[in-house]
C-alpha cells in the first residue's frame, strides 16, 4: 500500500522543530576521546550525588516494581506541602521540571497565542512554545557590558507582553548565563504583568542562590494568582536521573497543566527521602545539608 509518509501528517509546528541535542554521556565521551575520569559540567549535574536516604529509598522501592504507582504522588505532595507551608492542592508533579514546561505550554498555548522569553534562556522554552504552534517573543538580553551580562532585561520583557501573551518564562537564577535578577526587581516585574498572562518562574537553581538574595517565589503566590513556580530535585538534591520536578501555583492556574502520566512511585519516594520528608532539606538526619553546602 503506497501513500504519503506519516511524517506529513504531523503538525506544521512540530515538523519545524529542531531536535534538542542533550550533552553526551560521560561513557561516550571517554570512548570518543580516549580519556578517563571526566567531570561533565554542561548538564549541571551534582557530582556529590543523592542523599543516602534517597539511595535507600530506591532500593526499597524496587521491591514494589510490580505495582502500578500512585498517580497522585500523595506522599511527596504531602511532604512538600508541609515544608513549604501551602496546601497539597497547589502542587503538580512532573518528570523533572522540563516535563512541567511542556505541560504548561500544551495547556495554555495555541496558534495565535504568544509567549515571552529572554534571548539566552533555557533552551527548552522556545521548543515547547514552537511545538504548540504559538509565537515566541524572544527579547534581547542585557549587553555584555552590563552588571549582569546576557541576563534578563525585565523592562524589555514587560514591553513585549501584549493581549495575546499567555505565558512569560523566567529562570532566576538563569541557565545558561548564570545571571540573576534581584528579588525586588523581579517582584515588580510580576506585578506589572497583566493577570491574564501566566508568569512561569523557573527556580531550578533556587537552592544555590539564596546567598545572593534571590527570591523564594512560593512566598509570592498568595498575592499573584497568575504565578507558577517550578522546582526540581535534579540539581541540589542530586536526583537528575530520577526525573522529579514540581510546580506550585494557585488552584485553577498552573494546575490546569496536571500531567496525565503518573509520576513513578520510586521517583516520589526517593525524592521525599532525599528532601528530608516532613523535616525539609538540610535538617538533622537527612544526610543532605552538608552535601548541598559543598555542591
Amino acid at each position: 500500500m503506497s501513500g504519503a509518509h506519516p511524517e506529513r501528517w504531523a503538525s506544521a509546528a512540530v515538523r519545524g522543530l529542531a531536535p534538542y541535542v542533550p550533552g553526551k554521556p560521560i561513557s561516550e565521551l571517554e570512548r570518543e576521546l580516549g580519556i578517563r575520569d571526566i567531570v561533565k559540567l554542561a548538564s549541571n549535574e551534582n557530582p556529590i550525588g543523592p542523599s543516602p536516604l534517597a539511595v535507600r529509598a530506591m532500593h526499597e522501592a524496587l521491591g514494589e516494581a510490580w505495582v502500578y504507582p500512585d498517580g497522585s504522588g500523595h506522599d511527596l505532595k504531602t511532604a512538600l506541602a508541609r515544608h513549604h507551608g501551602v496546601g497539597v492542592e497547589a502542587f503538580t508533579l512532573g518528570n523533572g521540571s522540563n516535563d512541567l514546561l511542556v505541560l504548561l505550554a500544551e495547556a495554555f498555548l495555541a496558534p495565535g497565542c504568544e509567549a515571552v522569553y529572554s534571548q539566552y534562556c533555557f533552551a527548552i522554552y522556545p521548543l515547547v512554545v514552537q511545538a504548540t504552534g504559538a509565537t515566541g517573543r524572544c527579547v534581547p538580553a542585557r549587553s555584555c557590558a552590563d552588571a549582569m551580562p546576557f541576563g534578563h532585561d525585565l523592562e524589555a520583557m514587560a514591553r513585549a507582553v501584549n493581549e495575546r501573551t499567555r505565558l512569560v518564562f523566567i529562570a532566576n537564577p538563569n541557565n545558561p548565563t548564570g545571571t540573576w535578577e534581584g528579588s525586588e526587581a523581579l517582584r515588580q516585574f510580576i506585578e506589572a504583568v497583566p493577570s491574564s498572562t501566566l508568569v512561569v518562574l523557573d527556580e531550578a537553581y533556587y537552592d544555590y542562590a539564596r546567598a545572593v538574595g534571590c527570591q523564594d517565589g512560593i512566598e509570592w503566590l498568595a498575592a499573584h494568582p497568575n504565578l507558577v513556580v517550578l522546582r526540581t530535585f535534579s540539581k541540589a538534591y542530586g536526583l537528575a536521573g530520577l526525573r522529579v520536578g514540581y510546580s506550585v501555583s494557585h488552584p485553577g492556574g498552573g494546575r490546569r497543566a496536571q500531567s496525565p502520566a503518573p509520576a513513578l512511585q520510586c521517583q516520589c519516594r526517593c525524592a521525599r527521602r532525599g528532601y528530608g520528608g516532613a523535616s525539609g532539606p538540610g535538617s538533622p538526619g537527612t544526610g543532605r545539608g552538608t552535601r548541598v553546602q559543598r555542591a
